[in-house]
């Protein structure tokens, strides 16, 4: 009976959060809307889904052919990590989090325990979640099809995956949430531990990386083979495809009995995330400052407006957040398996990842003001000085990020002055990109962002389409030419990205006045929608 009364408070606290859903993205989006929405689920579908579905399955296929290698079994479930750890992780910080808002079931006798459920299940629904759980379907039904004797435990093995994911998201958010309630010190902590770890890595792998040619990167593969399989030995996903294994060879209780430690591991992260979660509810999110601001004046309207924009991002848990973006981004680079397999475009990757952490902010340029629009409104500033006025602010945040990276780059990674430079204009590209388009996004879905916590931002799907499809696109065409360079034009480097830039930069004057047009169109929709 109490199994059946938690699942049902699971089930009505979901159909309440995807009722609201619903009826936001009726109100928000017309015909034109939907017709767009369609459009950017077939491109995304084309470019991005079907490629890493196919190569999911792909890997599932000829893994199970392969089984009985250990060797194999240890990167299927290093494959299974990858996809379960370290998607979570990146859905954890490019603002995925809690998707039900806690508090508003205070005052209902719902228990912690259907509550959590609740959010897991509801954080299945986000964009990146699903598209990994997609991934990870395409896996297992390809290791199904090349063992259909070890059907039966597969469906154990596409749990455990998929929870791990979600239990790995939660886990982050929540961490970053902590984080930034003790800001100064966890954040001095996180650079000398960043640090340290950056100069062990550095003395651990010595000398430059190498190019990336089949005959260096099976080298460099052949000498980490060692230290992989022993790493793999604890991984989940190495117990789930051993307990494969097995059931090819009709042994189900030696299959069943692979799976104590993954499931172990999963009730240990679903009980740590579970109480990381309850703290962070019960604390109510960030603690705002009670010391009184000074007041401050300004040049002109738009230096006024990029001023506020600055400090709102620099108060608000998604601008916190984007400052470690840089860090996080050199951790992953200084790792020895990434460096052995050559670092020639860690550069555009790491400002792709870090204009990634700042997509949520991009696109909905008024969410954070929240309540505070409505004066916005009031105030004899025209929308040309708005949006001008967002772009400083938004561009002050970013070059701070991207000091910061080249900082990192220069310090830790040894990165040659040529590929900083070439690289910060990179970003810059990203950084315009996003920012133009992000002008219509703001009137077309404007959606009022969480301030003070690490809440999901009930972005609509049609902007998570918008933000994965731009991501997407920039990071081939900017991240491709940035390559072509570096492979073939070495000295064209530096003009190429600066010409791209200032390409991007007469093109975003150009467009400002048509979406101004379009903005003050929507300007009532705006101001319901956030206001």
């Amino acid at each position: 009976m109490a199994v059946a009364s938690n699942f049902s408070l699971v089930r009505a606290v979901i159909a309440s959060h995807a009722q609201g859903a619903a009826n936001r993205m009726r109100r928000e989006m017309g015909r034109r809307g939907l017709v767009i929405m369609v459009l950017l689920m077939t491109l995304l579908v084309t470019v991005l889904v079907i490629p890493l579905v196919g190569w999911a399955a792909t890997i599932g296929y000829f893994g199970g052919k392969y089984i009985t290698e250990p060797f194999m079994q240890r990167m299927l479930g290093l494959f299974l990590l990858m996809v379960s750890f370290g998607g979570g992780v990146l859905s954890g910080t490019t603002g995925g989090g809690r998707q039900i808002a806690w508090e508003s079931y205070r005052a209902f006798p719902v228990r912690h325990a259907a509550l959590f459920a609740a959010e897991l299940v509801a954080s299945l629904l986000d964009l990146v979640p699903l598209m990994l759980s997609a991934m990870v379907i395409a896996h297992v039904v390809a290791l199904g099809i090349a063992l259909p004797r070890a059907v039966p435990v597969l469906a154990l093995v596409t749990f455990e995956t998929i929870g791990f994911v979600l239990i790995t998201q939660t886990v982050i958010s929540s961490l970053a949430a902590a984080l930034l309630r003790r800001l100064r010190i966890a954040f001095s902590a996180l650079m000398g531990a960043i640090g340290f770890a950056s100069l062990i890595f550095a003395s651990a792998v010595e000398g430059p990386a190498p190019s990336l040619t089949a005959k260096a990167v099976m080298s460099r593969m052949t000498q980490a083979r060692a230290a992989i399989e022993v790493a793999a030995e604890w991984f989940p996903g190495t117990w789930g495809i051993r307990s494969v294994r097995h059931a090819a060879n009709g042994n189900y209780l030696a299959a069943l009995a692979e799976h104590t430690y993954p499931l172990g591991v999963l009730l240990v992260g679903v009980f740590f995330a579970s109480r990381l979660m309850a703290r962070e509810v019960a604390s109510g999110g960030i603690v705002a400052s009670a010391q009184a601001s000074r007041l401050w004046s300004f040049r002109s309207p738009a230096y006024g407006v990029a001023r506020l924009t600055w400090l709102t991002l620099m108060d608000s848990a998604l601008g916190r957040v984007g400052l470690i973006a840089p860090l996080l981004t050199i951790v992953l680079i200084r790792l020895p398996l990434l460096h052995w397999l050559g670092t020639g475009l860690s550069t555009p990757g790491a400002y792709a990842y870090v204009a990634l952490s700042t997509s949520a902010i991009q696109l909905n340029q008024f969410g954070l003001d929240g309540h505070g629009i409505k004066s916005l409104f009031l105030l004899p500033v025209s929308t040309e000085d708005l949006f001008r006025g967002k772009s400083w602010g938004l561009a002050t945040y970013f070059l701070l990020q991207a000091v910061l990276l080249a900082l990192l780059f220069a310090l830790v990674q040894k990165t040659p002055t040529m590929e900083i430079v070439a690289g910060s204009f990179l970003g810059g590209a990203f950084f315009l990109t996003q920012n133009m388009v992000g002008r219509w996004t703001s009137a077309w879905l404007p959606r009022r962002l969480p301030r003070r916590d690490m809440r999901g931002t009930g972005a609509p799907g049609a902007l998570l389409l918008v933000s994965l499809a731009l991501t997407v696109s920039t990071g081939a065409a900017f991240g491709g030419l940035y390559a072509a360079c570096q492979r073939f034009a070495p000295a064209w480097l530096v003009p190429v990205n600066v010409t791209v830039f200032t390409g991007l930069l007469i093109l975003d004057r150009l467009t400002r006045p048509i979406a101004v047009r379009y903005f003050e169109e929507r300007r009532e929709r705006v101001l319901e929608a956030i206001g």
